[in-house]
């Protein structure tokens, strides 16, 4: 290299931005991996550029010995004190071995190197320009459509407008100039990726941003956008100077800006409302065109109730429910809409059923109730009761007369009861007071069929059963099923064979069993005998008291035949 090319790298770091020392540094590296190719991998050394005048020169390290066996890593002792007077037999010192042609090899490295780290800069420094645009809006030129991607030239670089990002109404040609807004910016192997969108809400705002120049100045805000692309959009403005129109500002003389909007969209309809800090005020103008008679809010699930005139409501839901959409996604509110005479009618009703409730309430006492839920649905009220007062509470329902207007209504009470925070110990005590004297042995939750399983003697399950029968409450417990079963009928199930058997011997006992076959899954037995002792085992079963788990066995005596 020369001297030349020192300056010409100087030039570079002054047109470019790119560094002197990182271009030096990238070509000694390039070189390295060049020369390597002559030198072999074995062969450790390294390559010196000089800043200044551009010369090469590559050192090897090499041993000093008194007989070399190896060029490429050693070096004779007298040809080392040369360079190195102080050296010493044994010591590793630089030898330069720069080859004849490094000159034309640098040369041509270098340039390498340096178109390359030029395209990497420009690259850089085209990525770095549209990211710093994010967010903006550009103009370019359709160059080509291709599986559903739009190719648009911006002259220093190519964009694409995805599937996704098109306007499902608009259609696009080659050639067509077009607007877009800049969505994201990626850097890929081939270079920067510019992400175009013409469906996204900013695209809108940055529309207006440029009509409109109380917005650009920041006197009017655009605080909400809700767009349905190539349809209909709404926008919230709000002015800071309160000398200032905001949607005045917005709409333009005669429409003039909102018109230039609605042509860069192609036709795609836009209301503009004006924001307001009290939610009930800013709901109702998200339905512009409608008018609204009152808003109700429900803090706890976001939701607010809109009242409009008979006239209105079908101008307040839109076309296809799209007025009352746009309205809820610009507000951030779940908007339910009523006419006035729903409304007013619902209104009554409820009142109706306020005073309704307020009756039953009364007819409880002294009983207390905990709280009701009315279940249209089901046209039921549903009265929650402590548990001490459950079963008075039971008794008064059925004495209890509804209005007429609701007398095709039930009324149903159930104790403080929820799946995820079961009261068992409460549910046990008052279980085991309404069964008493019958003892509970156990008593099991099924949260998945939502049943109670109540354990009872065997001896005392008929009596149970009996009992629930004459008892509402010993059905059911609110929505939980009672289920009476025999302790003893789970422990059937782990009867063994031999137990059984044992039995039986006994039973017959002194009388020989020559064989016996037990059927489980039908519950018979079959025991043979001799022929001589038929009648005597016969007679033995029949006045034999079998346990509890052998009641509904089926037994029955053969004569045993060879």
């Amino acid at each position: 290299m020369s001297n030349e090319l020192i300056k010409a790298l100087e030039q570079i770091e002054k047109e470019k931005g790119i560094s002197k020392l990182v271009l030096l540094e990238a070509i000694k590296d390039a070189l390295t991996s060049a020369l390597k190719r002559n030198f072999g991998n074995t062969q450790n050394f390294n390559i010196n550029i000089d800043h200044s005048t551009g010369r090469v020169s590559v050192l090897a390290k090499k041993k000093v010995v008194d007989k070399v066996i190896d060029f490429q890593s050693e070096v004779l002792y007298k040809d080392a004190l040369k360079n190195y007077p102080d050296c010493k037999k044994g010591d590793m010192v630089d030898v330069e071995i720069t080859p004849s042609n490094v000159g034309r090899i640098a040369a041509q490295t270098a340039k390498q190197v340096i178109v390359q780290r030029i395209r990497e800069a420009e690259r850089d420094l085209l990525f770095h320009e549209f990211l710093d645009r994010k967010g903006d809006i550009v103009t370019g030129v359709i160059q080509k459509i291709e599986q559903n991607k739009i190719y648009v030239d911006l002259a220093k670089i190519e964009a694409v407008l995805p599937q996704s990002e098109q306007v499902v109404t608009e259609r696009y040609r080659p050639g067509e100039r077009i607007k877009a807004y800049i969505m994201d910016v990626k850097l890929t192997n081939k270079g920067p990726q510019v992400i175009l969108s013409r469906s996204y809400s900013g695209f809108l705002n940055r529309l207006f941003e440029l009509e409109v120049p109380e917005i650009y100045e920041k006197i009017v805000e655009i605080k909400s956008t809700a767009r349905e692309p190539g349809y209909r959009s709404k926008i919230a403005v709000h002015s800071v100077n309160k000398d200032v129109d905001a949607v005045g500002s917005c709409v333009g003389s005669r429409g003039a800006r909102v018109l230039s909007v609605v042509q860069e969209l192609r036709g795609e309809k836009i209301d503009i409302v004006l924001w307001d800090s009290d939610p009930m005020v800013f709901i109702a103008n998200a339905l512009n065109p409608a008018k609204v008679l009152s808003v109700e809010l429900n803090s706890e699930d976001n939701s607010a109730l809109v009242v409009v005139p008979d006239n209105q409501l079908s101008l307040a839901i839109g076309k296809e429910g799209q007025n009352a959409r746009l309205g809820a996604k610009l507000t951030g509110w779940k908007i339910d809409i009523k006419n006035k005479s729903n409304y007013d009618e619902d209104k009554l009703k409820n009142k109706i059923i306020d005073e309704l409730i307020t009756n039953l309430v009364e007819s409880f006492k002294p009983v207390t109730v905990m709280a009701v839920e009315v279940k249209e649905t089901e046209k039921t009220f549903l009265f929650t009761i402590p548990f001490e007062d459950y079963i008075t509470a039971i008794q008064k329902k059925n004495e209890i007369s509804i209005s007429e207007n609701y007398s095709d209504w039930s009324i149903k009470v159930q104790p403080p009861l929820k799946t995820g925070d079961f009261p068992m110990d409460k549910v046990a005590e008052f279980l085991m007071n309404i069964f008493t004297p019958i003892s509970i042995i156990s008593l099991e939750l099924d949260n998945k069929e939502k049943r109670l399983l109540v354990g009872i003697s065997s001896e005392n399950r008929d009596e149970a059963l009996k009992k629930q029968e004459m008892y509402e409450y010993l059905s059911e417990l609110g929505e939980w099923k009672i289920l009476i079963e025999s302790v003893l009928e789970k422990e059937e199930k782990q009867i063994s064979e031999e137990d059984i058997i044992k039995n039986l011997i006994d039973f017959i006992s002194p009388i020989p069993i020559i064989s016996l076959e037990i059927e489980e899954g039908k519950q018979d037995i079959v025991i043979f005998v001799s022929e001589e002792d038929l009648t005597s085992a016969c007679e033995k079963i029949k006045k034999a008291q079998f346990p509890s788990f052998m009641r509904n066995w089926h037994i029955n005596i053969e004569s045993f035949k060879v």
